[in-house]
């Protein structure tokens, strides 16, 4: 399941709420990691750790299906169903440092996508496991 996070609303000149959307495939191209992705990231680290049911988390560049073009997705592992919920909690972060026409895809990783999306880039986040 994937989620985009505030595509600009011409007619309105205002941010959407999260919108969930299918796509047929999807080809992870490599990991983002300029100044304000590293900015971004370590703002999304605060809010993971405070929400256990983000296991890991990926910032990449990916195609979707046959297009040519390439766009940043924030790729999350989850333990459970919330996605509403985590994709809300990414939006609000995402909300406080860019402008309004700016967008992020969010993707909510299958167990079949993760090996794939580890060969070409790095968790940001990795879930600490607690030990009793």
């Amino acid at each position: 399941m994937m989620f985009k996070l505030f595509e600009k609303n011409k007619k309105l000149e205002k941010r959407m709420e999260p919108e969930s959307f299918r796509v047929p495939e999807i080809v992870f191209i490599g990991e983002q990691d300029g100044n304000v992705e590293k900015e971004l990231k370590a703002h999304l680290v605060g809010c993971f750790k405070a929400n256990v049911h983000v296991a890991a988390a990926y910032l990449v560049r990916v195609k979707y299906g046959n297009s040519k073009t390439e766009t940043i997705a924030l790729c999350v592992k989850v333990d459970g169903e919330n996605h509403s919920e985590i994709a809300n909690l990414i939006g609000s972060q995402f909300k406080k440092m860019f402008k309004p026409t700016e967008s992020l895809d969010i993707i909510f990783l299958t167990p079949e996508q993760e090996p794939r999306i580890s060969i070409v880039a790095k968790s940001f986040y990795q879930q600490e496991l607690h030990r009793t």
